[in-house]
């Protein structure tokens, strides 16, 4: 096991600005961000993290259930545990 308690390795990734999904998903590993912390981070229009957050909030709902829509879109202009 790597720093963090996960196996060190590598990724690849074929996408036009790759370069910045990779620094965000990085920074999001390093810093132990969960999908909701990562909700709270600015994402800029039109950008390619735009894409990032479609999943992010994708996997928010699948860890929490009884989170709605609302309460996904919403939660950019809140504190880090607007879903808690």
């Amino acid at each position: 096991m790597g720093a963090g308690g996960f196996a060190a390795g590598g990724a690849e990734m074929a996408a036009p600005a790759g370069e910045h999904l990779g620094h965000l998903l990085a920074m999001a590993i390093q810093q132990n961000m969960t999908v909701f912390s990562l909700l709270t981070l600015p994402y800029y229009h039109p950008v390619i993290e735009e894409g990032l957050r479609t999943a992010v909030r994708a996997a928010a709902k699948q860890v929490d259930k009884k989170v709605s829509e609302i309460d996904l879109l919403l939660c950019d202009s809140m504190p880090p545990d607007c879903l808690s």
